[in-house]
């Protein structure tokens, strides 16, 4: 399964909009929770309404049952037990602060998402906005509604307090009654007599009200739903979600006329229930009736809490547009903070330039530089004297093509020109400067000072040297010493086997490839020699450091790294092939990222079979097939022995420069799946160390694969002729700590030969 690890950005959206109804009908059922309650004796059935009732008798025991609940001592009744499911018991009783928690649950869940939004805000245009102006509205408003039902909570808790208080009055005063009884006897037919007077005149509506609604249901095949409404009450004589029962009466005892009962109440127990159809019922209409019921009457209260939600909301989703998070060294910022460090690229100049190796660097060279301004037209001009910056003295000039970054990067304007020189003189020296004309003034900008490369030769048997090394630890001075010690080295090219910046795919993250960049032009060159730069594409240059995204999450690297002439926009491919002298072709793979490892077989069958047929043959890629400390089956690598390593062994590859796993790594000579072999097979070198490194995992033991494992920053030094090479490995103090020879028999197999490095030198 190649897309094991795959997170699409759309399936981050679908969830949010299936997600979204599932929370909104999760708090409305909380809120709707009292409605379904029954009080006979058991939990009632959570989602239905309790079937009206036909028969008069039955009307009156229930009557009585409430009465019961709002007595709390009526005889003859039993009292309610609470539902046994403990979950649901808390859940009911402790609605109010149930509510907050799924309010929190749904505003940090809605702010994930518009931080998403706002770091792959390219991807989904201005939905960012949209959605963040939308979680302010859903969710102050919900904020809003629940923190009114909390502040009557506490007034319920209370008039609760109060109630019970005037229950132990009672119970107090009858018992003093008892026993005054006990002592006077011949009083005691009198005082039945007025208790039950009292007891009459206390509840003579009560009685009567539900008296009447019995004589009611025995004569209608309907039943008031104001049993649903009272039905809410616990064994504590409390509505939970509702006011405590002493609200229902008045201060004479009689029953509160529903018509008299406060907004507040209305608000907190839903519509009229005794007057309303079938229809009115409904839980949605009753829900937005109680937020149009606290806005009315809490309209101070909502106002400012309405303001600052508002600008909580806002501030949120403004502060996390644009957001940057990189990692090695760990990084974040976001519109705001890079709108006060200022620009990264000055206007009016060019900000700094880069060589790429194209696919025949004897003879072609890829110049690219950056600049804020727009436009006219940007060129280069070349020669193989110095002309020291007088752009009329240079002989040969090279038109150049341009990316509009702006649609992308929108805190400055930014264009990447890319300038394609050909016909170039094998191992020559050209010296160059790059200009571009301002749209706004018709100004041409030149750069002022003159650089210069050195195109490779094309010797069909004289070695060509360059260095490789990869996940690359961004402003580590280990880094900076490892890509000095390389130049030192009087190499043609410099190779990046992935995750150069870790700017995790985030085009807001450009800061960080402008800091690299000009890094690597302060120290990528030798005696003033500009390197070209050959990269291969890393898990961390694609959105989220996941494998398996589209060209537009790994933008950056796209559109900053080319390597082929005339080769432009997002459907560049990011597998290319690159000749060494006239006997070697370095061939650079996806191992996943953005093209899949079948997608690329037809391609190197084609080229390693026809055009590069009769040459020595290296590959590099991130993800390594031979992994030095992960699992061996792991998926990128099972899949790369899969569908390459056949082909490895059809057209005899002789090295393969692998990365991802942080440590220094040197397989034996292996075939298909692990298979150790004399001659014939592949050694597999890396395993991406610059600046970057881990410590040697003792506890896994050594793969039957490995020659040698060890956590040492290092890059690799590669000598390539026709017959023989040489790989050095060699750490950013300078040291050679391993070497590897290799010899070509008169079959065109390659095979190893003994070390040269001495024994304390291993």
């Amino acid at each position: 399964m190649p897309h094991l690890y795959y997170v699409n950005r759309w399936y981050t959206i679908y969830a949010s909009i299936a997600t979204l109804p599932i929370l909104t009908v999760t708090h409305l059922a909380l809120l709707y929770i009292p409605q379904f309650r029954h009080f006979n004796g058991h939990a009632g059935g959570g989602g239905q309404m309790k079937s009206q009732s036909t028969n008069g008798d039955e009307a009156l025991d229930e009557a009585k049952r409430e009465l019961s609940m709002i007595t709390g001592n009526a005889p003859g009744t039993t009292s309610f037990r609470s539902p046994p499911n403990s979950i649901k018991r808390f859940l009911m009783s402790n609605l109010q602060w149930t509510l907050i928690v799924v309010d929190v649950i749904l505003a940090m869940f809605l702010t994930g998402t518009v931080l998403w939004l706002g770091i792959s805000e390219v991807a989904v245009e201005n939905w960012h906005v949209v959605f963040g102006l939308i979680w302010c509205l859903g969710w102050c408003t919900v904020w809003f509604l629940d923190l009114i039902r909390v502040r009557d909570a506490f007034d319920w808790v209370a008039a609760r307090r109060a109630k019970r208080a005037s229950v132990a009055n009672r119970a107090s005063a009858s018992k003093t009654s008892s026993i005054q009884q006990r002592h006077t006897p011949g009083q005691d037919a009198q005082s039945s007599k007025t208790q039950r007077d009292h007891y009459s005149r206390s509840h003579q509506n009560p009685i009567s009200t539900l008296t009447k609604r019995s004589n009611r249901s025995s004569s209608s095949s309907s039943s008031s739903s104001d049993e649903d409404e009272e039905d809410s009450f616990s064994n504590n004589g409390t509505v939970m979600g509702m006011p405590p029962t002493s609200a229902l009466v008045d201060a004479s005892g009689s029953p509160a006329n529903p018509q008299n009962v406060s907004a507040s109440r209305r608000f907190l127990s839903g519509p009229d229930l005794h007057k309303s159809t079938p229809s009115d019922l409904h839980w949605t209409l009753w829900y937005f009736e109680t937020i149009k019921l606290g806005i009315q009457e809490r309209i101070f209260f909502f106002i400012p809490l309405f303001v600052t939600a508002l600008f909580l909301s806002l501030g949120v989703t403004l502060f996390v547009e644009r957001t940057c998070i990189c990692i090695h060294p760990q990084q974040i910022s976001t519109r705001i903070t890079r709108m006060l460090q200022g620009v990264s690229c000055q206007p009016h100049k060019v900000c700094f330039n880069y060589l790429t190796l194209p696919e025949k660097p004897a003879e072609e060279m890829i110049v690219k530089f950056h600049a804020s301004s727009v436009p006219l037209e940007s060129a280069v001009y070349y020669d193989t004297v110095p002309r020291f910056g007088q752009v009329e003295a240079y002989q040969h000039m090279a038109l150049c093509h341009w990316i509009d970054m702006r649609p992308y990067i929108k805190d400055e304007d930014r264009f990447i020109h890319s300038c394609d020189l050909t016909s170039l003189t094998p191992n020559t020296t050209y010296y160059f400067i790059t200009t571009f004309v301002e749209q706004e003034t018709s100004t041409r900008i030149v750069e002022n000072r003159e650089m210069k490369f050195k195109t490779q030769h094309n010797s069909p048997s004289e070695p060509v040297r360059f260095a490789v090394s990869g996940d690359r630890q961004s402003m580590s001075t280990i880094s900076k010493a490892i890509l000095h010690q390389a130049t030192l080295q009087d190499i043609s090219f410099f190779v990046l086997g992935g995750d150069l910046v870790y700017d995790n795919g985030m085009i807001h993250c450009y800061r960080r490839w402008d800091k690299f960049f000009r890094e690597y032009e302060a120290y990528g060159n030798y005696n003033g020699y500009y390197i070209p730069l050959l990269a291969s594409i890393g898990n961390h240059e694609g959105l989220f450091w996941q494998f398996g995204v589209t060209p537009l999450e790994a933008l950056n690297y796209v559109q900053m790294i080319s390597h082929k002439v005339g080769d432009t926009g997002l459907d560049r491919k990011l597998n290319h092939i690159h000749l060494l002298g006239q006997h070697s072709t370095l061939t650079i793979l996806d191992s996943g990222i953005v093209q899949t490892h079948q997608s690329q077989v037809a391609w190197m069958d084609n080229m390693w079979s026809t055009k590069y047929a009769n040459t020595n043959k290296l590959v590099a890629y991130h993800a390594p097939m031979y992994p030095s400390s992960r699992d061996f089956d792991y998926i990128w690598g099972s899949t790369g022995r899969k569908y390459w390593e056949p082909l490895f062994d059809k057209y005899n590859v002789t090295v393969g420069f692998e990365h991802h796993d942080h440590l220094f790594k040197r397989t034996k000579m292996l075939s298909t799946e692990g298979q150790i072999v004399e001659k014939g097979g592949t050694i597999y070198l890396g395993d991406g160390s610059m600046g970057i490194s881990r410590p040697d995992p003792v506890d896994i033991p050594v793969p039957h694969f490995l020659a040698k494992r060890g956590s040492r920053f290092h890059f690799w030094l590669v000598d390539i002729a026709r017959d023989w090479g040489t790989y050095r490995a060699i750490d950013h103090y300078g040291e050679t700590f391993d070497i590897l020879n290799m010899e070509k028999n008169a079959n065109g197999e390659w095979k190893s030969v003994e070390n040269v490095l001495t024994e304390e030198e291993r």
